[in-house]
C-alpha cells in the first residue's frame, strides 16, 4: 500500500452497488477524509435513490451517464448530487457542458467533467475546467501516448491548458496508422478499451 500525502483527497468509485449496500458502504466512507462518492448508475437508478445524499455525509458525484441539461437539472433540483460529471463528448460538446457547469454552480454543486475517451477529448476539457469556477477535478486515462505529437505533461501536478488553435493538439498520424494489437483476443477475453 502506498502513502497518500493528506493535501490528497481520495474519490471512492462505486460500480454496480444495490442501494442498501450503497447506504451501508457511505456510512462507513464518511468516517474517513475523502473527496467524495463517485456512482456510476444511469440517471432513473439515481432519481429513485433520493434519500442517498441524506444518508451519506460525503459528496455525491454523478453524471456520467447523464446525457442532458433537463437531466441534470433534475438531479440538481432533487439534491441527488453535490458533484456533477458531465461527458463534453456525451452531452454536446463544451458549450453544452459549460451550461451544465453553470446551472451545478446556482445549486452550490460542483463540476468534474467525465473523460474516459482520451487525450483529445481531454483536450477539450482542460479549456472548460480553468473558466468553470465551480470546477472539482478532472479525471483522465491517457496523456496521449499513441497519438498525440506532443503528449500532456502534468507540472505540479496540473495539466497545462493548450495554447494554439482549435482544441490545441495535433495528431501523430504515423502512430495513428501503425497495426494496433487486435481489440478481441483469441483467448476469448474482454478487452477493455
Amino acid at each position: 500500500m502506498q502513502w497518500v500525502p493528506p493535501s490528497i483527497l481520495p474519490l471512492i468509485y462505486t460500480v454496480h452497488f444495490y442501494p442498501q449496500q450503497l447506504f451501508r458502504s457511505s456510512r462507513y466512507w464518511s468516517h474517513f477524509t475523502l473527496h467524495g462518492l463517485r456512482i456510476h448508475v444511469s440517471v432513473r437508478t439515481m432519481m429513485r435513490w433520493r434519500e442517498l445524499p441524506r444518508v451519506a455525509s460525503l459528496p455525491i458525484a454523478v453524471g456520467e451517464r447523464v446525457f442532458t441539461r433537463w437531466a441534470f437539472r433534475e438531479l440538481l433540483e432533487r439534491g441527488t448530487a453535490k458533484i456533477l460529471n458531465p461527458d463534453p463528448s456525451h452531452v454536446g460538446g463544451v458549450f453544452e457542458t459549460r451550461f451544465i457547469a453553470a446551472m451545478a454552480e446556482m445549486h452550490d454543486a460542483g463540476v468534474a467533467p467525465h473523460c474516459p475517451l482520451g487525450a483529445i477529448a481531454l483536450a477539450a476539457c482542460l479549456p472548460l475546467d480553468a473558466i468553470v469556477p465551480n470546477f472539482v477535478f478532472q479525471e483522465h486515462v491517457t496523456l496521449g501516448q499513441g497519438y498525440l505529437k506532443e503528449l500532456f505533461i502534468p507540472v505540479d501536478g496540473y495539466l497545462p491548458i493548450p495554447d494554439r488553435p482549435g482544441l490545441g493538439v495535433e495528431l501523430d498520424n504515423d502512430a495513428i496508422f501503425r497495426p494496433q494489437a487486435p481489440l478481441h483476443p483469441e483467448d476469448g477475453t474482454v478487452v477493455d478499451g
